[in-house]
């Protein structure tokens, strides 16, 4: 650095849930925005992890510009939240004319990621429940519960327990949408988070590979063929993929070993600098990959194919309200509604990686 100046960098992250509740508060003041009585600002901290201070301040004036044109005294926590999806994925739109087959095509396809993610999010939460079996795990949860419930004042104990236990699901969709958003989404199925998390094990990585080709998948269960609907898909899931094999050690066959450096996107031929690794090394991460995503693919295809009565009420459904959300999508997502049969396959992908068929693909021509 050039002498007499500052050696010190300071970042500025992203603000936690305290913090994006602080921030919501303080623009809510110095714009103006008149909240209806009783808005519970917490709950849309708790939902928009990843936002920015700037992205806060915009999901505000979204939700203010929609009471206005609504002609509403104040605003709705209806608006905030309608706020937070114009926010992330634009606005939405509804003169766009959307041919009938391709509107049953998306239909099909947001319906396959939200039954995919349901059975991910049921399996999910009996691995994690058996994870903290452990009676010191179980004994720091609730003496850190405990803690937290005295912190914040307003439920005894025994409150604060029966409601984390009446909570939704987490990792269950919100909301499947067919009404077009911003650029080039033709539709959308969203899942807002209940808290912020900062680790994601390797679960929790395979299930979003599972729950991102869910929509892929049903579109071949259905049709029998692919769209070019799937792209941003591939693209996550193998960024996924990418990462557990060649940064994360998610695989036995690579092991805890790092073959890139992190910020590439593509560890072979990828511009920039990269570790210095053998031909073999390469050629066998490369196997793993597909590996896990071929895996991924058809275990995600029978998922589908296990659920198709309801995969059939959904898309029916949502072609005629446009959206699914609440109760109505909860009568098809919730409790144990979709299920796969063998479900110690699904638990062992989840858990280990392993699938017996991951070598085969189902044709789809057939």
């Amino acid at each position: 650095r050039r002498p007499g100046r500052f050696d010190r960098t300071v970042s500025v992250g992203y603000p936690d849930q305290g913090g994006r509740l602080e921030v919501l508060g303080v623009h809510a003041r110095e714009s103006g925005v008149r909240l209806k009585g009783g808005t519970d600002l917490s709950l849309i901290a708790r939902r928009t992890m990843g936002f920015s201070g700037a992205g806060l301040q915009g999901l505000l004036n979204e939700a203010a510009l929609l009471a206005a044109r609504e002609r509403a005294h104040a605003v709705t926590p209806a608006h905030l939240l309608e706020g937070i999806e114009r926010v992330a994925g634009g606005i939405k739109r509804e003169t766009f004319v959307v041919p009938f087959q391709e509107r049953l095509t998306v239909a099909c396809h947001e319906c396959g990621h939200a039954i995919v993610a349901a059975v991910v999010a049921a399996v999910t939460e009996r691995l994690q429940a058996d994870a903290h079996q452990d009676p010191w795990i179980q004994q720091l949860t609730t003496r850190n519960q405990a803690r937290q419930v005295q912190k914040d004042g307003s439920l005894d104990f025994m409150d604060g327990v029966e409601e984390r236990a009446t909570q939704r699901r987490p990792g269950l969709p919100t909301k499947v949408s067919i009404i077009p958003r911003g650029d080039s989404a033709l539709g959308y199925t969203l899942t807002l988070p209940e808290e912020d998390r900062h680790l994601h094990t390797e679960a929790d990585l395979r299930g979003q590979l599972l729950t991102l080709l869910g929509g892929r998948a049903a579109e071949q269960q259905v049709f029998k063929r692919l769209t070019s609907g799937a792209s941003d898909d591939l693209q996550r899931a193998t960024d996924i993929a990418e990462a557990m094999v060649t940064q994360l050690g998610m695989t036995g066959a690579v092991g805890a070993r790092v073959l890139v450096d992190r910020g590439q996107s593509r560890y072979l031929g990828a511009e920039g600098t990269h570790k210095s690794i053998g031909e073999p090394m390469q050629t066998l991460a490369d196997d793993e990959i597909s590996r896990l995503l071929k895996a991924s693919d058809t275990l995600s295809l029978a998922i589908v194919e296990a659920n198709r009565p309801i995969l059939d009420r959904m898309v029916e459904l949502l072609l005629e309200n446009e959206v699914l959300e609440g109760p109505e999508l909860d009568e098809f997502l919730g409790g144990d509604n979709c299920t796969y049969a063998d479900e110690t396959k699904l638990v062992n992908f989840l858990k280990d990686g392993q699938w017996e068929d991951s070598s085969t693909m189902l044709d789809i021509d057939t």
